[in-house]
């Protein structure tokens, strides 16, 4: 596959235009995000041009095996992808939580009184298999129910008044908030759980993959996947004249050097 990008001088980028923070439209009409930046920059390092194409979930891993798209970044590891699609080593590193409705915020925020809870509604994206481990985590043995939705988009637009929380990255939910102020999104604590992210090729496309886990090496040693992660999550490097908003401590409460 790499002789094909080469030559055709392309790497075809999946994306998905309403996944906030990591691939997304502007108010100027240009496709920008996390992931976004760091597919530009993987194909400027292949010595190729980005070539963005609108990915449809469902088909994802038809669309790699047919040459649709040559790579999809922000792919979780997770069992339903398992031998269909070939994932590159992780270059980051997201947090599991809850999307709410604002008022609800303080029923979600303790995993011990998550898991006395009863009859809640969980939502969760695309199958209930591919997060089972973190209801699991956050849940226990609690009475609940899930209820697929194939993205989380309906759910902050209100379509799903059934559904208690949605179960998410909270780097996709608070970027949503954003937009639908009337959520917000929640970390169970203690020991939130971590979900690995990837770059997916095909499944028999191994040559790309080793290219890709190279280049990932040199972006995490020179701070390129930091910095890029900085801009589109944690709201760092624009001058302002007071805190913004960001992901880190906003919702993961972390605090820094105060």
């Amino acid at each position: 596959i790499m002789d094909r990008i080469r030559s055709r001088g392309t790497l075809r980028v999946g994306f998905d235009p309403g996944n906030l923070p990591f691939s997304f439209i502007n108010s100027q009409g240009s496709l920008v995000g996390l992931d976004v930046e760091l597919a530009v920059r993987l194909a400027r390092g292949l010595d190729v041009r980005p070539e963005f194409v609108l990915i449809d979930w469902e088909r994802l891993p038809e669309m790699l095996d047919a040459g649709e798209i040559d790579v999809m970044p922000g792919m979780w590891y997770r069992p339903n992808w398992f031998g269909r699609v070939h994932f590159s080593e992780p270059y980051m590193e997201a947090t599991v939580g809850f999307a709410v409705r604002d008022e609800r915020r303080h029923d979600f925020a303790s995993v011990a009184d998550l898991r006395e809870s009863e009859g809640l509604v969980i939502g969760v994206p695309l199958d209930a298999e591919q997060l089972g481990a973190s209801l699991e985590r956050y849940l226990g043995n609690a009475s609940y129910e899930t209820r697929v939705i194939e993205f989380w988009q309906p759910f902050f637009e209100g379509e799903h008044p059934d559904i208690d929380a949605f179960l998410v990255p909270v780097e996709h939910a608070s970027g949503w908030s954003l937009l639908h102020p009337e959520y917000t999104a929640v970390v169970p604590q203690p020991d939130p759980v971590r979900l690995s992210i990837a770059f997916g090729v095909a499944s028999d496309s191994v040559d790309l993959a080793e290219t890709i886990d190279e280049w990932i090496i040199v972006a995490r040693d020179t701070g390129t996947i930091d910095a890029a992660y900085g801009r589109w999550v944690l709201g760092q490097g624009a001058e302002k004249r007071q805190r913004r908003w960001s992901v880190a401590e906003d919702v993961l409460g972390w605090q820094w050097g105060r």
